[in-house]
């Protein structure tokens, strides 16, 4: 299914409704299958490395590992949030999210640019990465639509915690289909991103305020609910349970319009 190679307008066009009902009938009917769970330990936990490192290991972007799994400190830190996209009840998809703030400035960016985004938090500004998005391949060959509805997690991270910029490494090659969602546009050249992952790495900054109407005009399953946004990011209290599964909120909002 080479659903975004068909269905893409031209770079530069902007589709007509009209145009765009088939694309949002096919992920709104994708979303239908799909559940979103934040992964913080367990098993899950131990499935969402392991999809990485297949994921990673297969583009050439780590080392074989007798472990089988591909995770670092950052995982750990206490602006992290894991996710896992399952369809159909199988895990499918992974991203990572870091909410990088003065007070918890830790993330993939931070390791390699600090000395350019240190002194932006140092002024009170805040940031999502998003990171790690691996999906399996034997769903995903020839077709952006698994990549989109992971990444449209991080789109509600940033918009949730009203962070003003998404800020992260994308690989060269990804840069097109990260600037047809979010606009992204490059800071600073590639460094190199050593460790679990062995690469070169522009880094690209968002400013939400103004890609995320874009992005939500041209792709309206981006949508979401206060409540899905809650689940995703909200840390539950003491005595309180994380919820096991979040629904994709978008096609209560966007369902007529299809």
């Amino acid at each position: 299914m080479n659903f975004m190679d068909r269905d893409e307008a031209p770079a530069g066009v902007t589709r007509t409704a009209s145009a765009q009902g088939p694309m949002l009938k096919r992920f709104l009917s994708f979303l239908d299958r799909v559940e979103y769970r934040r992964i913080e330990c367990g098993d899950d936990l131990e499935d969402i490395y392991r999809l990485r490192y297949k994921s990673y290991l297969r583009n050439g972007l780590t080392t074989e590992k007798a472990s089988g799994m591909l995770y670092d400190d950052l995982d750990e830190a206490p602006n992290c949030f894991k996710f896992g996209v399952y369809l159909d009840g199988d895990l499918v998809s992974t991203l990572r999210v870091h909410h990088v703030t003065k007070e918890h400035p830790y993330s993939p960016a931070m390791d390699v640019y600090s000395d350019l985004l240190l002194p932006r938090l140092e002024r009170g500004e805040r940031f999502i990465d998003p990171s790690r998005l691996a999906v399996d391949t034997e769903i995903a060959t020839g077709s952006m639509i698994l990549p989109t509805i992971t990444m449209r997690i991080g789109y509600i991270g940033c918009t949730y915690l009203k962070a003003p910029y998404y800020m992260t490494m994308v690989r060269a090659d990804h840069e097109v289909f990260y600037n047809r969602i979010f606009s992204f546009k490059r800071i600073a050249e590639a460094r190199d991103y050593k460790g679990a992952v062995n690469c070169e790495v522009p880094l690209y900054e968002c400013d939400n305020a103004i890609a995320g109407p874009k992005t939500v005009a041209r792709l309206p399953f981006f949508r979401f609910t206060e409540a899905e946004g809650r689940m995703l990011f909200e840390r539950p209290g003491i005595g309180e349970n994380a919820p096991i599964s979040i629904l994709p909120s978008a096609k209560y909002l966007v369902g007529e319009a299809a």
